[in-house]
C-alpha cells in the first residue's frame, strides 16, 4: 500500500489515510435512501396497476362468455326475447351502471331489431339484437362493458 502512495506522490496526487469525514457518510446514505423510496414507490405503482388490469382481463373474458351465453339463448330460443327476459341479470339500458346493477356480478340490455324495425347494415336491413353486457371487477373499482350485435340466424340467411 505504501507503495502505491508513494507513487501517487510522485505524480503529485493527493491521498488521504484518514478515509470519509461524518458529513461524507450521511450525504451518502441520504443519497441512498432516496433511490430506495423512489423505486419503492415505482415498485408499489406498477405493482397495483398490474393487478388491476389483471382483474379488468378476467372481467372482459366474463363479458365475453355471457355474450356467447346470450348468443347461444338467441339462436336457440323459440321466442329470443322471452329468453332474455326472463334472465335475472336483464336490465333496462339506461339502469346498466346503476347501484343495484353493481350488486351483481354482470348485466345486460337489449335492443331488438325486426322485419318492422330492423337495423340498416351497408343500405342491408338486419334483424337481431344489440346486446350490452357489463361486468363489474369484484371491488366494484371498475366495469367492462362490451357492445355486439346478434344477427338473428334464421331471418338473414
Amino acid at each position: 500500500m505504501e507503495k502505491l502512495v508513494d507513487f501517487l506522490k510522485k505524480d503529485k496526487i493527493k491521498v488521504s489515510k484518514e478515509g470519509f469525514s461524518l458529513i461524507e457518510v450521511l450525504v451518502a446514505i441520504v443519497i441512498l435512501l432516496i433511490l430506495v423510496v423512489a423505486f419503492t414507490q415505482l415498485l408499489s405503482l406498477n405493482f397495483s396497476t398490474i393487478f388491476n388490469e389483471g382483474r379488468k382481463s378476467k372481467a372482459i373474458a366474463i363479458a365475453m362468455e355471457k355474450t356467447d351465453k346470450l348468443t347461444a339463448i338467441i339462436w336457440s330460443a323459440e321466442n329470443p326475447s322471452e329468453s332474455l327476459e326472463q334472465l335475472d341479470e336483464c336490465v333496462a339500458c339506461e339502469d346498466l351502471l346503476n347501484d343495484n346493477s353493481r350488486l351483481k356480478e354482470w348485466v345486460f340490455c337489449y335492443k331488438q331489431y325486426t322485419g318492422s324495425n330492423p337495423k340498416v347494415v351497408d343500405d342491408k336491413n338486419i334483424t337481431g339484437y344489440d346486446i350490452i353486457v357489463v361486468v363489474f371487477c369484484k371491488d366494484g373499482n371498475c366495469h367492462v362493458k362490451l357492445e355486439s350485435f346478434i344477427e338473428d340466424a334464421e331471418k338473414n340467411d
